[in-house]
């Protein structure tokens, strides 16, 4: 460990009665024999305590609680009944579906699927918690955006003509039937409005020229004119 502090603290984890069954590493104080330089073996805990401190708090040691469950399933269930944690780590068969599973049914800061603590170095993948793990991420667009403020802004064009005014008085039935249409369907701006209204009116164009028959009469008169131009400039492979 870095310093006595940590030495002490995950001394404390070990030796304390976490009701776990120890698979390798140290078993008791007496197997810390070098305590001078703050040396703490590796050690693996079957199925410690849940409320013992190694299964409650943030380890920062080599240290591995370890709890058997009898399937996937039970490992979500696991995991969703307690805090969030920064990363689930999955190691399996990527042709099955017990990753995707997990993935899709479990919350965390990162999933990641046979392999450990890669994410945290990855530039294009934003790193962070949610919840008990922590808010936000870092990591190129995404620290940017988390660690600044995305201002707000509106200019409303000064138009006072239907439908532009169908928010303010006279609150007339036809502006109340079109606001309930913006709150049904989404808001829809100023500019888009005009958009949608220049749209519709080509729209309308279109069809009254070609029910009208003024359309297919104009084709008619430069449909020679077309086929010389396509026939100039028509690819070999189409000739």
């Amino acid at each position: 460990m870095i310093n006595e502090g940590h030495f002490e603290r995950i001394k404390g984890y070990l030796t304390e009665s976490h009701g776990g069954r120890v698979l390798a590493g140290v078993s008791s104080e007496d197997d810390l024999k070098d305590a001078k330089n703050f040396w703490v073996p590796p050690t693996i805990i079957e199925d410690p305590n849940p409320e013992s401190s190694i299964m409650k708090e943030e380890i920062f040691g080599p240290i591995l609680p370890i709890i058997v469950v009898k399937d996937v399933d039970e490992a979500i269930k696991y995991i969703n009944e307690r805090a969030k944690p920064l990363a689930v780590y999955y190691f399996g068969c990527n042709l099955r579906a017990n990753g995707k599973k997990v993935k899709n049914e479990t919350s965390s800061g990162a999933f990641v699927q046979n392999e450990a603590a890669f994410q945290a170095v990855h530039p294009n993948l934003p790193f962070g918690g949610v919840g008990n793990s922590g808010y936000g991420c870092y990591h190129g667009q995404h620290g940017f955006r988390s660690m600044s403020h995305a201002k707000s802004c509106l200019v409303r064009l000064p138009l006072n003509f239907y439908p532009f005014n169908a928010a303010t008085m006279p609150f007339t039935g036809l502006k109340q039937f079109t606001v309930g249409l913006f709150v049904r369907f989404g808001q829809i701006g100023q500019k888009q409005l005009i958009k949608r209204l220049i749209q519709l009116i080509i729209l309308i164009w279109l069809i009254r020229g070609f029910a009208s028959g003024r359309f297919q009469k104009t084709w008619r008169r430069y449909k020679p004119m077309a086929n010389l131009v396509w026939g100039m400039i028509k690819p070999k492979f189409l000739k």
